[in-house]
């Protein structure tokens, strides 16, 4: 059994980066089999295929546990299976290369648009149809300060989460400074962030002194491996975070089987 294998989350931002949707069930079930059953995801990734590919992928399995998000963003509208939609996608991002245009990356932040009172319900339940009704682990507010989110939109969406049997909400996105200066909110069971290790402006004390004194909170680290000459030392930084302060998972994600399996073992034990 591996030391911390059941602290390992598989990101699931760029599954749609798979040139076929084979590749990308694969992917995903050899993640899977290797150990992790833990997986991040949020409407927005892949364009909506994220959540889709992990629902054809896992239907009907009671072992993996699946973590999405909800923002300020429009449902994406899905038109296309996922065994057409890949192969297109890769198609697309290869006129771009040759082009000297880089695909534009997924953004949790949008323009203003004005949504509905239950917009974050809406999401949810669209989540839950694309994951095939997966279990899943918790649903994050997706960059958007928690500290200025109406209080009441946040009970509606706790009290809707809890009928599902859902008992984590929490926060996803970059460090807000509210964090040293006001309590974490009760509510917020999860906070997932980048890796402070190596990050400009952000005080890695600070955050760790974070996690100490927030040991009923789960803290989730991602970007492992921003950054090239700064690769080795996140992640022996990652691990240290992991050993020292139980209360934490660690996220990343690759499209290499070898890469994978290395990280994986390097992580876990």
């Amino acid at each position: 059994m591996y030391k911390f294998s059941d602290r390992l989350i598989l990101g699931c931002c760029n599954l749609s980066a798979n040139k076929t949707k084979s590749k990308a069930v694969e992917i995903l079930n050899y993640a899977k089999n290797l150990g992790f059953k833990f997986f991040d995801t949020a409407p927005l990734y892949s364009k909506g295929y994220s959540e889709l590919l992990i629902g054809e992928a896992f239907k009907n399995n009671n072992y993996i546990k699946v973590t999405s998000k909800v923002g300020y963003y429009a449902i994406p509208k899905i038109f296309l299976p996922s065994s057409i939609a890949l192969p297109l996608n890769g198609i697309k991002n290869n006129l771009k290369f040759r082009n000297n245009k880089k695909p534009k990356k997924n953004s949790a932040k949008s323009k203003k648009i004005l949504f509905n009172n239950n917009h974050f319900i809406e999401q949810v339940k669209n989540t839950r149809k694309n994951l095939r009704d997966l279990l899943i682990d918790g649903i994050l507010f997706h960059e958007i300060n928690p500290f200025k989110l109406n209080n009441n939109k946040v009970d509606e969406l706790n009290i809707y989460l809890n009928n599902l049997n859902i008992h984590k909400l929490g926060y996803a996105g970059t460090f807000q400074k509210e964090f040293t200066d006001i309590n974490i909110p009760n509510w917020m069971k999860i906070l997932q962030m980048e890796l402070p290790i190596g990050l400009n402006g952000v005080n890695e004390l600070e955050i760790l002194k974070l996690i100490d004194n927030n040991k009923d909170k789960e803290f989730r680290f991602y970007n492992i491996f921003k950054e090239k000459d700064l690769i080795k030392k996140r992640m022996k930084g990652a691990k240290k975070i992991l050993n020292d302060f139980p209360n934490t998972k660690i996220i990343f994600q690759t499209k290499s089987f070898e890469r994978l399996k290395n990280n994986f073992l390097f992580f876990s034990s």
